[in-house]
């Protein structure tokens, strides 16, 4: 549709709101691991130096505070490789999710360069321009877009939630392959078990199996 100007909506950002979605969905992401928390430093947000589209896997800094290995659907996979496609990140270290906020793409330049760009300038062609990777948005924003969404959606929901929360996809995804009797898919796909403890380490094979289970039951 913003391909086609059926809705007043930036190609590029109508992509990054459709992988937000299906990266929550498909694989039960925490909002923490796709988006930078301000309070965290190690907490910046999913990279394009963390998608590997060839192996079919992505890279989270997971709750267990380890880099996690995550196995991409089919619809995962399809979403970042459009992404890609569109973004055209200028270097690995490109955010999936840019900010919108331009102070602090100035700031970015600034900090990488010691020169802060003219204000009214294209900020986003400068930091092209000098591969200076902009922040990712916060979960804060990420919480936005996804109210922004159920709102253009015209989606009701019941009770007391006034938005498709991000961890509520996360739910669902538990919730969907429990119902259908794959408690121990389940269990690994939203990563319960610790991975400094368990024996059955959640392998990078193991994830790539993981999200093609997913595929197989939803067929």
């Amino acid at each position: 549709m913003a391909r086609e100007d059926r809705i007043d909506v930036p190609v590029e950002r109508a992509y990054r709101d459709r992988t937000i979605v299906v990266l929550l969905a498909e694989l039960g992401l925490r909002g923490a691991e796709c988006f930078r928390d301000p309070n965290d430093d190690r907490r910046d947000g999913l990279r394009w130096d963390d998608v590997d589209l060839e192996r079919g896997r992505l890279e989270v800094f997971g709750k267990s505070r380890e880099r996690e290995p995550v196995g991409l659907t089919e619809g995962a996979h399809d979403a970042l490789d459009r992404l890609a496609r569109v973004q055209e990140p200028p270097i690995d270290d490109w955010p999936l999710f840019p900010t919108d906020h331009a102070a602090s793409k100035y700031d970015a330049v600034e900090a990488a360069t010691g020169d802060r760009p003219t204000p009214g300038s294209d900020i986003d062609s400068i930091l092209r321009d000098r591969e200076v990777a902009p922040p990712s948005i916060t979960k804060e924003a990420g919480r936005q877009i996804m109210r922004q969404l159920t709102d253009e959606a015209g989606i009701e929901l019941e009770g007391d939630a006034e938005y498709l929360q991000p961890h509520g996809a996360r739910r669902a995804l538990g919730a969907e392959l429990y119902e259908q009797g794959h408690s121990e898919l389940a269990q690994k796909a939203l990563r319960h078990n610790s991975i400094e403890t368990t024996h059955n380490a959640y392998s990078d094979i193991q994830a790539e199996d993981v999200a093609e289970s997913i595929d197989e039951i939803r067929k």
